[in-house]
């Protein structure tokens, strides 16, 4: 009885072998038991299991994090694939090299157990570490390794890194970009693209294959770029939460999320409370749309940021400051219920900071308001001393009778890209009211500022109302004082 079990077990062990070598989901459960396998892990190995055949020569997968997409797409794929063809040569490319290397050490490790030998015992690495080439030697290091007695290999790379003299039969780009700074920053959206169209494509062949896995931070990203001059990718796409029923491969109903028994709708939903930019964008795989790019606000629309707002004195009133001389300007703003009012917007024209704060005084001092202070970094400065040589601040501090803690006075003024960026996701992604009638320096600056091709706000003639941007300014600042939390990530 005994042996008839132990041959029972052989039997089911070998068919669990040939079954592994057939089919990359089985592959992927045979090298790792515990891997939980949900609905969209199934479908996504179907595409997978395409890809490694070469029935699909270009794929994007857009997935949520921490769903198993780069533990599928990144780990086990090039394992699969180097045991069905050990002549493969792969190039797996992450935002930066320690990722890559890391992403290389871990396929070795699956290779190297004895549970891939088991299923394909004909690819296998060097049994020591080696970085030096020479005849009969095969690389095995954090950045490449090589297939004994074959021509196929793994060479790891971050963004900006070479592939000189490697060519590469499939390339794998992991999440290209780390971070909400890095997807909104021009800059480095230009430097991803440059490195793919120069250091990544030049590297591929005919009947070389492409698999990117990434967040759809921005409209503009990498694959953005890619799918406006080349529209022939397979594309599959898997929200963290179901909001339509246009992708017929996605079997939940609306409002499902993808794996409830890991991350579930009560998780996704806390997440997109504490920032919707974030959510949209990580988790929903819906880029961000920018519109105008010539208006430096340019995801502003009149109809959804504008309407009727009072002073509320149960919430603290901040107080924005821009120094200009002529006007001097000072907006009012408010953040609370998960909304950025702006009641007013005070602009002086040629008037000093000692006007302006009796204008505030009187208008909401009889009130005992609750107010902060911010505004323009160099109001600290000495170049900014005013009369009885005291700055602006200082000035403000003891008109308006403030203590040191309701000062809250940056160091220095945000840097223009980032702080266009912060200021426009907000504008997308939360809720605003900025009053129609008293607050429409604010609204006219929205409409009418221009940014200029080097990324500035043109001010070019202070006589031109659309080039004074003093409005725009305090939004600005109180943006970057109060709400830069919004454009970190929550993972």
């Amino acid at each position: 009885m005994q042996n008839a079990q132990t041959h029972n077990d052989i039997v089911l062990e070998l068919v669990a072998r040939r079954e592994a070598r057939k089919n990359f989901l089985l592959f992927i459960k045979y090298t790792k038991p515990d891997f939980e396998i949900n609905w969209h892990h199934a479908l996504l190995a179907q595409k997978l299991q395409l890809f490694a055949e070469g029935k699909i020569k270009k794929l994007m997968v857009y997935l949520p994090p921490q769903v198993g997409k780069s533990e599928m797409s990144t780990r086990r794929l090039p394992s699969y694939v180097l045991g069905k063809n050990p002549d493969k040569r792969i190039a797996i490319c992450a935002y930066n090299q320690t990722f890559a290397s890391q992403f290389n050490r871990d396929i070795q490790r699956i290779i190297m157990d004895p549970t891939y030998s088991n299923v394909f015992p004909g690819t296998k690495l060097n049994e020591k570490n080696s970085k030096t080439e020479g005849l009969g030697n095969f690389l095995r290091n954090s950045e490449m390794f090589e297939v004994v007695g074959y021509r196929g290999r793994v060479k790891s790379v971050g963004v900006g890194g070479a592939l000189t003299g490697t060519s590469v039969d499939m390339g794998i780009i992991d999440d290209p970009i780390k971070d909400a700074k890095e997807a909104f920053s021009g800059v480095f959206r230009d430097r991803l693209w440059d490195w793919y169209i120069s250091v990544f494509k030049t590297r591929l062949h005919n009947k070389s294959q492409q698999l990117i896995t990434l967040t759809r931070w921005h409209e503009d990203d990498l694959a953005g770029r890619i799918l406006k001059s080349e529209p022939d990718w397979e594309i599959v796409t898997l929200p963290a939460v179901r909001e339509d029923l246009i992708n017929d491969y996605d079997p939940r109903q609306i409002g499902e999320a993808i794996w409830p028994s890991r991350h579930s709708l009560e998780r996704y939903e806390e997440i997109k409370r504490l920032n919707p930019l974030i959510y949209v964008s990580l988790y929903q795989q819906r880029p961000y749309f920018t519109k105008d790019q010539s208006r430096w606000a340019y995801a502003f629309d009149e109809q959804k940021h504008v309407g009727k707002c009072e002073v509320n004195y149960e919430h603290p009133i901040w107080l924005v400051f821009d120094f200009n001389k002529n006007p001097i300007c000072c907006s009012i703003i408010q953040h609370y219920d998960d909304t950025i009012w702006i009641p007013r917007s005070f602009k002086l024209p040629n008037s000093d900071i000692y006007k302006l704060c009796d204008v505030i005084w009187a208008t909401y001092g009889v009130n005992n308001p609750l107010f902060l202070v911010t505004g323009d970094a160099t109001g600290k400065n000495s170049s900014a001393l005013v009369m009885d040589n005291k700055n602006y601040y200082t000035i403000i501090k003891q008109k308006l009778g403030l203590s040191a803690g309701q000062m809250r006075q940056p160091l220095s003024n945000p840097k223009l890209e980032e702080n266009q960026v912060l200021v426009n996701a907000l504008l997308a992604n939360y809720q605003w009211v900025i009053d129609e009638e008293n607050a429409s320096a604010v609204i006219f600056d929205m409409q009418y500022v221009k940014m200029l091709p080097d990324g500035t706000i043109d001010k070019g003639d202070r006589s031109d109302p659309t080039k004074q941007a003093d409005a725009l300014d305090t939004v600005r600042y109180f943006c970057n004082t109060e709400m830069s939390w919004f454009i970190k990530i929550f993972t």
